[in-house]
């Protein structure tokens, strides 16, 4: 269990039924991942926060311990991510606002990673690795991850 405010942002809309209900929920701002992510980033550092992770929904093995190593890498480093194994990220964290990580990375790509560290080297931000974990982008990442299921039923 972590204890910090869990804010939501859906891509396009906000269901009308959201089970269990979210207290925070909005809808994402931006033409591309890393507009929205700056937005989001924006809007929890103009709200008070101090240390904000973002997640994804697409990694299935992301658990609570992931979480509070993100928030502990704050003792020592000014940014956190936890890299995916195809090149992007499933998890990013910061203490302030650095909108210039978002800027001028090709996403959807497997440059996603390499590019942020570049970009946060360039700024000279500290920064923590996470595990490298799985996320499902495509139709291929699903069934391998439920593949590992078929014979535990």
């Amino acid at each position: 269990h972590v204890e910090a405010p869990v804010w939501t942002y859906f891509s396009d809309f906000i269901p009308e039924t959201v089970n269990p209900p979210i207290a925070k929920s909005f809808v994402q701002d931006g033409q591309d991942l890393g507009e929205r992510m700056a937005h989001a980033f924006a809007r929890s550092f103009e709200s008070g926060m101090e240390k904000v992770v973002l997640i994804g929904t697409d990694c299935p093995t992301l658990q609570s311990h992931h979480l509070h190593e993100a928030f502990e890498a704050f003792t020592h480093s000014d940014l956190v991510v936890g890299p995916a194994t195809d090149g992007g990220y499933y998890l990013i964290g910061m203490k302030s606002r650095a909108a210039f990580l978002f800027e001028g990375i090709a996403w959807s790509t497997s440059q996603v990673l390499s590019q942020t560290l570049h970009v946060a080297s360039q700024h000279n931000l500290t920064t923590t690795l996470l595990r490298e974990l799985d996320d499902i982008d495509t139709q291929e990442d699903w069934q391998r991850y439920s593949s590992q299921f078929d014979n535990k039923i």
